[in-house]
Parts: C-alpha cells; structure tokens; sequence
C-alpha cells in the first residue's frame, strides 16, 4: 500500500479530530482535507508533468496542505525553504526537473528574489498560490510572465476528478544533501521506501488518536517526515513548533500539552543551558526523541528527569536509508553505563532492515572492530536523481549478493557482542552542524573561488572527534589578513549556502602549514583555530 492510500483514509476516518496547529490555526481532518484535495485537484486540472512538485512555504497551513495535497494528487512533494539563498534553489529545481510550486504567502519575498536573479535560467513554472490577497502576485505574474500563476481558489472543486494512483516505487518526496562538488545531492524516497519506515515506527510505539505530536524540523530536513506522517496516520494532531520557540521550547511543550517530542539534540543542550530541564517540567509527555546529531548520555539524563512518563529514544539514519534505521530505547536504570564517550548508542537496526560494519574492502567486521556503517533493506533509497556517478560511489552491489543494494553512509561505528551499535564519527570530511549534515569541502570550494587561493580549510568548531558534531563552522585562508577580503566571503557565502552552512569567522593565516606528505596540516590549522578562539573567548577549549 502507498501512502497515498493510508493518508486518503485515515483523513476519511478522523473527521472532526484535530489535524494540525500551526501559526495559531487549528484545522480538522474533515478542512486540512478539503484544502489539500483543492489543491490536488488544481494538481491534476492543469496537467502538471514530471514527478516532483515543489513546496515554498514555511511553518503555515498552506506548507502542509500543499504538502498533502501533492501526495493525493499521485506527485512528490519536494520542500525548499525561505532559509536557503536563490542560487540553492536554482541549482534544486533545475536538478529535479521540477516544474510546478506550491507557494506559500510567506515565502514571496524568496519566490521574488529568485525570479528577479534566476529568471532567464530557470525553466517555466507553473506556481499554486492559494491566500487572499493577491497584489502581489500579480504585480510577479505581469512581471514575469512566461511563467503560470494559478490561484487554487479560482478552480471550482470536481468531486468526480480521478487522481492518478501512485506505485509503491514511485517517489513519495524528494530531499537534497549537501554535495562534496558543490551541487546538492538529490534524495528520492519512494512509497516503498517511507511506508517500510512508518509500519514499523507505528508497530514499535503505541501512538494514538488522542496524541499531539511536535513537529519542530523544516520539512527540509527528513525528520520532518516521521513527524507529519506518524501523526496524520495515527488520526494524532500534528502540533507546529513557530520558528520564536524552536531553540527553547519549553513553554509551546507545556501549553500545546503535547505528547510525543523529536528534535536534535542541540534543542535540549540549548535549553539545558537556560535551566530549562527542571526535574518534572514535562509530564504529559509520552515519548521523546532525538536524532541528527550525537545525544549526550547528561542530556538524556537530565531530559528523562524532565520528562518522567516518556521513553526517551535515540535515533540514527541518514536520508537514503529514509529517516532512521536504528533506534535505541533509554533505560534509567542501564543505559547510563552503557554509553562510550560520553554519548548515548545508536542500539539496533530496525527488524526488517540490515546493517553491516565492513573494512575497506567491504569485508564485515566482527564485533569490537570499527569500521564503516553500510545499510541495506526496503527503506534505502535507490540512488541520487539524476547523478549516476555520485549513485555508483555510494550505492554498491557486493561480491555474491547481486539482489542487494548497500548504500555506504560514510560513518564510523562499532558492534558490542551484546548488538549494540555505537557512532565513532565520520570518515571524511562530512560534519554534522546542528543537525544537518554538511560537506565541508562544499564551503571550501566557495570560499576558494572567492578569495583566489587554494589555500583554504574550513574548520567545524567546537570540534567533537567522536560525534562529528559542531555548532559551528570556522575558515581558515592562507594569506596576509584583509578585513575587506573577509566580508566579501561571509557576503558570497550568504548569497550561496543555508546559514548553518555560513562561517562564524574567517581567520587568516601565513604560512599555511603543510605536512610531511605534502598535505594541508588539518590538525595544525586546527589547533591554530583553537589557539586562536581561546583568546578570542577568553575560554579554554582543551
């Protein structure tokens, strides 16, 4: 079964029930429903082609129903976020073909700076847009007029339309990555793929009609995905965290009453910071999880004190295993010295899935032994669309099992004899800044063809050699240093990359060290940023 179908008729069944909360908007079943179905219909109306539908809106009811709506309709959504600069979206749109985007009020102001910069290389759009007041729009339409924009309320609702009925290997949504060349890398994950994912989360945790379900990740980010769906297929009421509230959301937990919480880690490490995780601040809550990012073993602790009634989850996936692929339930009673420097294990693999610690030649390892963390199963994607060479490197057959695909995630892990799993950090130069996944070559690149040197390494801060974790990203040029020299790169950096991509600083140094085998000296710019935001800080970052 797709999720077209299961969404169609949990919808059906739920009614009057809460549906969704967001941006003080409360909307059942029975109204998310019909807006979504409008707005499938107007899909269907205008023959939209290719897979994918785009999805400019953020944190608003249009961002769900469109969302919906493209998934009735027998399409992909595919969300882009106000947060990331134009460019990105060129390079997003023109790799998925996509032609058609659902826009919501909020996001014009990005729809307007992309046609205003990209309008001769992007391909015609065909843009939904369903708000009152459309002043605005029509001054773009006149503006640019080679594209279509469709209001969504000007076609009448056609009780009789047939949509399309989507295959369990068609593309259920559409998520990029950053990519070590600079261009994104296109995740598709099917209804094959999403579906394997939800029929065991469900399975796993006794969710509920009478459930509210945050939803605190840009849907953007695959997180996104466990959120809205676990909710809208367990007739739940999926309760939108506002951007104001998502670095501390203590209050929007406690008022909303919710029930199931998912974030990465750094929410609760910021919010521990504030003294926010005082012994029973959230009782109502049933279950906690976390993913993205390393969960520190204080954090658990001090969260499940906070949070007395709820089983505390670590997640781990990367997007082309869908989500999460293993998952490890709390234990206040064990889990604490179960924990290896200082982090909470990523456990087990989900029961239909597989999962392997394997050398360099794609030997696996017995337990004790680390090694990279490779994946296989009904929930790992097929490829990056459109990108075959970036698809072979990742996404490899191994000797003796031709009906196999492994997707090798680049991740360091080891397997206890117990089965548990635990995370040692990447093997290349992919970093985790809060919670998304960054190629720090990516921001090398920009940076080198900014300043005209070669002589550039991007450095995550502080540094965590266990987790891969950092709150954020350093450069380092090597040249004489110029003020003027580093506004012009945090300004090219802004117009290209998403702000957690963006560098806090830019150092300058010369020499550049090199070491004995003709390399940039990583460790020795390291400890030269190190040095250096010590005294900055006044901190001691030994």
């Amino acid at each position: 079964m797709t999720l077209q179908v299961k969404l169609r008729d949990t919808f059906e069944r739920n009614g009057s029930r809460p549906a969704l909360e967001v941006a003080g908007t409360v909307l059942t079943y029975t109204s998310l429903y019909t807006k979504a179905s409008r707005i499938a219909q107007t899909i269907t109306k205008i023959g939209v082609e290719g897979e994918f539908v785009g999805i400019l809106a953020y944190r608003s009811v249009i961002a769900y129903a469109g969302l919906l709506g493209t998934l009735l309709a027998g399409k992909a959504y595919f969300p882009l976020s106000q947060k990331f600069p134009p460019s990105r979206i060129l390079d997003m749109i023109s790799a998925s073909d996509c032609e058609a985007i659902i826009l919501g009020n909020e996001c014009i102001p990005i729809l307007s700076s992309l046609l205003e910069t990209y309008d001769k290389e992007l391909m015609d759009l065909r843009i939904l847009y369903l708000f009152e007041d459309n002043s605005t729009i029509t001054l773009l339409a006149e503006r640019f007029s080679r594209h279509e924009f469709i209001s969504v309320h000007e076609l009448s609702p056609d009780k009789c339309i047939h949509y399309p009925l989507a295959k369990e290997n068609d593309y259920a949504y559409l998520l990029f990555t950053s990519g070590t060349t600079g261009q994104p890398k296109g995740i598709g994950v099917t209804h094959r793929n999403i579906c394997a994912y939800l029929e065991f989360i469900l399975f796993q945790y006794d969710y509920c009609s009478e459930d509210r379900i945050s939803q605190a990740f840009d849907l953007t980010f695959d997180p996104s995905a466990h959120d809205v769906f676990t909710a809208w297929l367990s007739g739940s009421c999926l309760c939108v965290v506002p951007a104001s509230s998502l670095m501390a959301p203590s209050r929007f937990i406690q008022e909303h009453k919710l029930t199931v919480w998912y974030s990465v880690p750094s929410i609760p490490m910021f919010m521990d910071n504030l003294n926010m995780l005082h012994e029973g601040r959230f009782p109502s809550l049933r279950y906690s999880m976390f993913s993205g990012e390393i969960l520190p073993k204080t954090i658990a602790q001090k969260w499940q004190k906070a949070a007395p009634n709820s089983q505390v989850i670590n997640y781990y996936g990367p997007t082309e295993a869908t989500v999460n692929i293993t998952y490890y339930n709390w234990d206040r009673e064990i889990s604490s010295d179960l924990c290896r420097n200082g982090g909470v294990p990523l456990g087990y693999p989900f029961p239909e899935q597989e999962i392997r610690i394997v050398d360099s030649d794609g030997q696996e390892l017995p337990s004790g032994h680390r090694g990279e963390l490779i994946v296989s199963g009904s929930q790992v994607a097929s490829g990056y669309i459109n990108n075959p060479e970036k698809t072979a490197d990742a996404f490899q057959i191994l000797p003796g099992e031709p009906d196999k695909t492994w997707y090798y995630t680049g991740d360091i892990a080891e397997r206890d004899s117990n089965g548990i799993i635990y995370y040692y950090g990447r093997k290349d130069l992919q970093v985790q800044v809060l919670g998304h996944r960054v190629e720090l070559s990516e921001i090398e690149g920009i940076l080198k063809k900014t300043t005209g040197t070669d002589f550039v390494i991007v450095v995550p801060w502080p540094q965590n050699q266990i987790s891969g974790h950092a709150d954020e990203i350093v450069a380092v040029i090597g040249m004489k240093p110029d003020s003027s020299l580093a506004e012009i790169a945090i300004d090219t950096c802004k117009s290209a990359l998403p702000s957690y991509m963006i560098p806090s600083d830019i150092l300058f140094l010369d020499p550049f060290p090199i070491s004995q085998n003709g390399k940039f000296d990583r460790k020795a710019i390291t400890e030269f940023v190190r040095s250096t935001r010590s005294i900055q800080n006044g901190k001691n970052y030994e």
